[in-house]
């Protein structure tokens, strides 16, 4: 970071990174809170959520900037930033299952934001892939399907169900913990492999020459955002179905 001049490239940018580099220095505080489990959960969301959503707006903020560079590079920020939003949203919907499975039920209030977040996903990568190129959307739904999202839209329905049938069906925090981290790995090796497969850094540097070609290498190491949740325990789909 310090051999980026993220002034340079844009004013509202930098100050986008800016407040979510400042609150970043606590980390450690937080993660030693965390270990001595000093902090409750409420408090380590409270910390984490708006950290990460900082980072997300950080991100979204490059679409004006890339304006200049053409059509095809907006188009693919525009992806990139709606893929991980979704992505966030199933890091929130791990949390909210990890809830309802830990106590045997689901909880109204859990129940409304379980479902709420599956719906989220399902517009955020829809979005996501109205943006995508052929080549980038062939290879997101590649990735995340198989067996894995298919455990997760079981365990979802499960949950999804347990109003009308009164049961949980015996799934344990865990269970549903580790099946929708299989799937959020998948997430993030799309997310990993989406700013390798596009031509964004090269793009930006023929065409800019400039001030905006900073942002290439600032890009590489800067996107790459993690997903909360709790480890103590295009059509829009249907909930309880995956859309990827």
């Amino acid at each position: 970071m310090a051999s980026v001049d993220v002034a340079g490239i844009d004013s509202n940018f930098a100050e986008k990174v800016d407040a979510a580099l400042t609150t970043l220095q606590d980390l450690e505080n937080q993660r030693a809170g965390v270990t001595n489990r000093t902090l409750k959960v409420p408090q380590m969301a409270g910390y984490y959520s708006p950290l990460i959503q900082k980072f997300l707006v950080s991100v979204e903020a490059m679409v004006p900037i890339s304006e200049n560079a053409g059509e095809g590079l907006t188009a693919r920020i525009g992806a990139y930033t709606q893929f991980l939003q979704g992505k966030e949203r199933a890091g929130i919907e791990r949390a909210m299952g990890a809830a309802g499975y830990g106590a045997g039920a689901f909880a109204p209030n859990i129940y409304r934001r379980f479902i709420s977040l599956i719906a989220a996903q399902s517009t955020f990568f829809r979005s996501a892939y109205e943006f995508a190129s052929p080549d980038d959307l062939a290879f997101a739904k590649q990735t995340l399907s198989g067996p894995v999202v298919e455990e997760v839209d079981r365990l979802r329905k499960i949950a999804l169900d347990s109003p009308q049938t009164g049961t949980t069906a015996g799934i344990k925090a865990p269970v549903w913990f580790a099946a929708i981290t299989k799937k959020i790995d998948l997430m993030k090796a799309v997310e990993a492999a989406l700013p390798k497969r596009s031509s964004v850094p090269s793009t930006i540097s023929a065409i800019m020459r400039g001030k905006t070609s900073r942002l290439s290498p600032f890009r590489s190491s800067f996107l790459s955002l993690p997903c909360w949740g709790f480890r103590s325990s295009s059509s829009a789909a249907s909930p309880g179905q995956s859309e990827i």
